[in-house]
C-alpha cells in the first residue's frame, strides 16, 4: 500500500513537471510566433518601401534621361551654328583681307608711278595714269574673280591651286607694272587667263 502511494506521489510529480514543462514551451512558441508575425509585417513594409523607392527612381532617371537627349539635341545645333558663324567669319576676314591687300597694292602702284614720271630721261618713265592704274587693278581684282584665285587661301581650295594662283598674280602685277600699252595689258590678261 505505502509502495503505492510512493508510485502515485512520483507519477504524479512527473505529471506536473511535464505539465510545467508544456506550458514553457508553449509561451516560447507563442512568442516565436509573434516574433516571426511582426518580422513578416517588417518585411513587408520594408518591400512596400523599397518599391516606392525604385519606382521614383526610376522615373527620375527616365526623366534625365530625357533631359540628357534634348540637352545633346541642343548642343548639337548650337555647334552647328557655331560651325556656320565660324565659316560666315572667315569669309568676312578673308574679304577684309582681299580689300586691306588691294588697297595696300593700289598705294605702292600710285607711289610707283609717281616715282615713273619723275625719273631721269636716261630711263623710259613708266607713263600710267592714276586712272590707268585703277582700271589695270580693278582688271585684275575681276580676273582674281574670274579665275577663282584670291590673296589668301579660300575655303576648299587645294594647296597647289592657291600656289598657281598667286604666280599668276604675281606675274600679272609685273606685266601690269612694266608693260604701259593696251597690247602688253593684253598679253597680260591672256597670261592670266592661261
Amino acid at each position: 500500500m505505502q509502495e503505492c502511494r510512493a508510485q502515485l506521489r512520483i507519477t504524479l510529480q512527473r505529471i506536473a513537471d511535464v505539465e510545467s514543462i508544456n506550458v514553457d514551451l508553449e509561451s516560447r512558441l507563442e512568442a516565436q510566433a509573434k516574433e516571426y508575425i511582426q518580422l513578416e509585417s517588417d518585411a513587408a513594409k520594408s518591400l512596400a518601401h523599397w518599391k516606392m523607392q525604385y519606382k521614383a527612381l526610376a522615373e527620375e532617371a527616365g526623366s534625365w534621361k530625357k533631359l540628357h537627349a534634348q540637352q545633346e539635341l541642343k548642343n548639337q545645333k548650337i555647334r552647328e551654328q557655331l560651325l556656320r558663324t565660324e565659316r560666315e567669319l572667315h569669309g568676312i576676314l578673308q574679304k577684309k583681307y582681299d580689300i586691306m591687300e588691294y588697297a595696300r597694292r593700289e598705294e605702292r602702284f600710285r607711289m610707283r608711278a609717281e616715282i615713273s614720271v619723275g625719273t631721269s630721261l636716261g630711263a623710259r618713265p613708266v607713263t600710267v595714269s592714276r586712272n590707268n592704274e585703277v582700271d589695270k587693278s580693278d582688271r585684275i581684282s575681276w580676273m582674281r574673280v574670274e579665275t577663282g584665285f584670291s590673296t589668301g587661301n579660300p575655303l576648299g581650295a587645294l594647296p597647289q591651286d592657291v600656289r598657281r594662283g598667286r604666280a599668276i598674280l604675281a606675274l600679272a602685277d609685273l606685266f601690269r607694272l612694266y608693260m604701259g600699252d593696251d597690247d602688253n595689258t593684253n598679253h597680260s590678261q591672256m597670261v592670266l587667263h592661261a
